[in-house]
């Protein structure tokens, strides 16, 4: 008796362990949201649900306009807690499926379902969301920060049949929108050009 209960204990120890592990693999440990990995560990759970739903899966990639600046002027732990603040608006963005991912630095992506019937409605008003949110100033080390957000967006499967080629769609409107003032939205459009906020 006290053998196999000491067997279950470190069984439940080991789960516990691994549990931690897989969590510590595919979070970014600065901000809690997925990383790389843990959005490729979602994804096609996001994908298949998408399809049942007949619906469209939106990528917007993500980069912080001034985020430097606060980095050189405050420092680096002042950056820390703007990225934390950051990352804890985005979520509240997002419904309880959506991913929230820091790709690295101030860079991040969002990937969220829009219905069919009035997907580009919905991702602009999820980016002006963000938008509103990531421009509310921020407190960091006894300082007030602002920064602002500059997105691409490029839906699946309407602007690529490939997840990775709406990926780097969003990203080469993510650039647009960086040369075309920041702070906006720039959507991947195709021929027919582009949709700002």
């Amino acid at each position: 008796s006290s053998s196999l209960r000491e067997m279950v204990d470190n069984l439940t120890r080991s789960e516990t362990a691994r549990g931690r592990m897989e969590t510590l693999a595919t979070r970014d440990p600065l901000t809690g949201l997925l990383n790389r990995l843990g959005l490729e560990q979602n994804l096609e759970a996001a994908l298949a649900r998408a399809r049942r739903a007949g619906a469209s899966l939106a990528v917007l990639c993500l980069d912080l306009d001034g985020f430097k600046a606060v980095n050189d002027t405050l420092g680096h732990e002042a950056g820390d807690a703007l990225l934390k603040e950051v990352s804890a608006r985005l979520g509240q963005c997002l419904r309880g499926e959506d991913m929230a991912v820091r790709l690295g630095g101030d860079e991040f992506m969002l990937v969220f379902e829009a219905a069919a019937s009035g997907r580009d409605q919905a991702v602009r008003a999820v980016a002006a969301r963000v938008i509103e949110a990531v421009n509310l100033p921020i407190e960091v080390c006894a300082s007030k920060a602002c920064v602002g957000v500059s997105m691409g967006g490029a839906c699946w499967p309407g602007h690529a049949e490939e997840f990775k080629d709406v990926v780097r769609l969003a990203d080469q409107a993510l650039y647009r929108a960086k040369h075309a003032g920041k702070n906006r939205l720039v959507m991947h459009a195709g021929e027919s050009g582009e949709v700002r906020i």
